[in-house]
Parts: C-alpha cells; structure tokens; sequence
C-alpha cells in the first residue's frame, strides 16, 4: 500500500516487472513440477503399481495444480494493473511475451502428457473421473 503525495488516500502498490517476471518464473517452475508428477503417474499406471500409490500420486498432482491456479490468478492480477497504470514499456513487453511463450510451450507438453495417460488408462479400461 502507498499513500499518493498530497491527497492521503492509500491504495495498492502497482507491482513492478520484475516481480511479474519472477512470478511467470514461478508458474514455469510449477508447471514443470505438474509434468514431472504427471510422468510418474503415467509410469506407475503402466507398470501397474499398487492403488493407494497412484492416489498419493493423484493428490500430490491436484496440490501442484492448485498452486498453478493461485500464481496464474497473481498473475493475471499483476499484469492487469501494469497494462491500466502503463507500466508495461515496449522493451519490458517483449520480455513478458518471451516468458508468455515459454510458458505456453510447457503447457503443450503438460497437455500432450495428460493426454498419453488419458489413452493409456482408455486403453486398459480403467475408470477414470474427471472433475
């Protein structure tokens, strides 16, 4: 919170880039988690581990993409008051766009790998629930 010079109302301090960047670095570092985890599941699925392993697995996997869901809502936050204060320079744009790409490309693999699981446990004729 900040106090505007000479009106002496307190509002929130607008993030800087730097924190936006470290927060998408974050969100990378979870979402390479969610592929790790993801990984193990779908190798104990197929090795044919025991139930309450794959369950701990499963819970630890819901706990990552939790945590994804509160960085992205941060985020999203975050960027919405530097684009409404133009904080948002070109040069620091690009920054944003690269770490945005990134992300995107670790998302496709984390898609691609919840997708090989999903056919896997189709194949096999395992029940599975979606929430």
């Amino acid at each position: 919170m900040s106090v505007t010079p000479g009106k002496g109302s307190v509002h929130p301090s607008i993030p800087d880039v730097e924190e936006l960047l470290r927060r998408y670095a974050v969100l990378l570092d979870l979402y390479t988690e969610l592929e790790s985890v993801s990984e193990d599941i779908f190798s104990a699925i197929e090795s044919g581990s025991s139930p309450p392993f794959i369950r701990e697995s499963l819970d630890l996997k819901m706990a990552v993409a939790d945590r994804i869901v509160g960085e992205s809502r941060a985020i999203a936050g975050m960027k919405k008051m530097l684009i409404e204060e133009g904080a948002l320079e070109s040069r620091d744009r690009k920054r944003v766009r690269h770490c945005e790409e990134n992300l995107t490309r670790m998302v496709g693999r984390v898609v691609e790998q919840e997708n090989k699981g999903r056919d896997l446990i189709m194949n096999r004729g395992i029940r599975i629930a979606r929430r």
